[in-house]
């Protein structure tokens, strides 16, 4: 099926929260950038986001997606922590999130180390530029901006060097702000993983789409 519109992310693109308690998704799914964007130029769109997504994750179904038939005029991939990796089980793909891990997962995170996380984050970039670039036209977001690595990685790592550097917005920072507790963000609940304040509010997902609107070319 063609879209005028693919978008792909995590949680943030997902709507995490906005379902509340009373787990209203038709609410989550009106009130996230997604459908705000295509309720306000009439463009259609796919969102095939998920929460706690790798940035593999967002690669892979990327490709899937386009692989299964579908098409679109333009993309925007909203990519997450750079921390988070994906694997193969014997049960198939499983995603891993350090903030989560336990056991053997715990000890697999502490070999990495941030350059080989930015390394990764490069790869999957790069890759995804290459794979989109004779399909559709696209943009990046990010989740956040995570910190700098050591200079040599900037001299010497391949996918950093050759990926294009175009710039690429924030979520946290430059649409929202940086942390919770402010009106960018649901509201937060004590004791409660699932509704902890951490995703955008409606409001917030608003900012995004007008952020979206007015400042990226595809839409001008």
């Amino acid at each position: 099926m063609h879209y005028n519109l693919l978008f792909n992310g995590c949680s943030f693109t997902k709507g995490a929260e906005l379902e509340g308690f009373n787990q209203n998704y038709e609410y989550r799914r009106t009130h996230r950038f997604s459908h705000l964007i295509s309720e306000q130029t009439g463009l259609t769109y796919a969102n095939i986001s998920r929460g706690g997504a790798s940035n593999k994750w967002i690669l892979r179904t990327t490709a899937e997606w386009f692989e299964e038939g579908n098409t679109c005029d333009h993309a925007i991939i909203q990519w997450t922590n750079r921390s988070r990796l994906e694997i193969f089980t014997d049960k198939g793909y499983y995603t891993l999130n350090p903030v989560k891990a336990q056991g053997w997962q715990l000890e697999y995170f502490k070999t990495q180390t941030d350059q080989n996380d930015q390394d990764t984050e490069d790869c999957y970039m790069y890759w995804m530029e290459q794979f989109l670039k004779d399909r559709c036209s696209f943009d990046y977001l990010k989740l956040r901006k995570e910190k700098e690595v050591c200079k040599e990685y900037y001299e010497q790592g391949t996918y950093y060097k050759y990926r294009t550097k175009f710039p690429i917005t924030y979520i946290r920072g430059d649409i929202l702000s940086e942390k919770g507790g402010t009106e960018d963000y649901c509201f937060k609940y004590k004791n409660i993983k699932m509704y902890n304040g951490s995703h955008p509010s409606a409001l917030g997902h608003r900012k995004i789409a007008d952020y979206i609107i007015n400042n990226f070319d595809y839409f001008q």
